[in-house]
């Protein structure tokens, strides 16, 4: 489950870009090498044993939720 890749797509709408790592705990968004690693480890014997579960490669995204700019605007991670 990949999350927002940065590519010239992206890149091209400097006010996504802004608005995306505001919402990333990571800040900043996946290279193409962020998620190509995921895809090797998923292909390597150290998965053999993972079937049917989700990874997010989305920064902690997933994780954090809608919370994280909330918190983030309230300094609660300070």
């Amino acid at each position: 489950m990949p999350g927002v890749v940065d590519t010239d797509m992206i890149r091209n709408h400097p006010a996504l870009v802004q608005a995306l790592q505001t919402t990333i705990p990571l800040q900043r968004m996946a290279s193409s090498l962020d998620i190509a690693q995921v895809i090797l480890f998923l292909l390597s014997p150290a998965a053999a044993y993972i079937t049917g579960a989700d990874i997010p490669a989305d920064g902690g995204v997933t994780g954090a939720g809608l919370y994280w700019p909330v918190a983030q605007a309230v300094g609660a991670l300070a």
